[in-house]
């Protein structure tokens, strides 16, 4: 196999993960158990702006992906991050946000500024 090509099932599992990013509220769930953990459902949806509901749906569906842990305390759930690799992932996200609303607020016109790679894309695990 050509060493360039990414195998089809690396592939799979980079578009699921992203999609679990790919959510404004999933992303503000993230966020906040990035910065403290773990957190009850009612805390998520508060520091989220989202309904119970909702942010139950989104912690369930990010649960079965196997990226967030939940432990019983008490009558609340409490949830945190079970992957430190898709921790990493959030935090990148987060970064590069930060990274192009800075270049667009030193543009002066509000403008993205393409970034420059700083390391090439490697596949080893870390």
């Amino acid at each position: 196999m050509d060493e360039r090509l990414v195998p089809d099932d690396h592939v799979a599992v980079a578009v699921d993960t992203l999609a679990l990013l790919a959510s404004a509220s999933r992303l503000r769930i993230v966020h906040a158990l990035l910065h403290e953990s773990p957190l009850a459902v009612s805390e998520l949806a508060e520091l989220g702006n989202l309904s119970l509901s909702a942010t139950s749906q989104h912690l369930n569906r990010m649960r079965r992906a196997g990226v967030l842990k939940a432990t019983k305390d008490g009558v609340n759930v409490r949830y945190e991050l079970a992957d430190r690799h898709f921790a990493r992932l959030a935090d990148a996200a987060f970064w590069y946000a930060e990274h192009v609303a800075e270049s667009a607020r030193h543009d002066g016109r509000g403008r993205r500024q393409p970034a420059p790679f700083d390391a090439a894309y490697t596949s080893s695990p870390s």
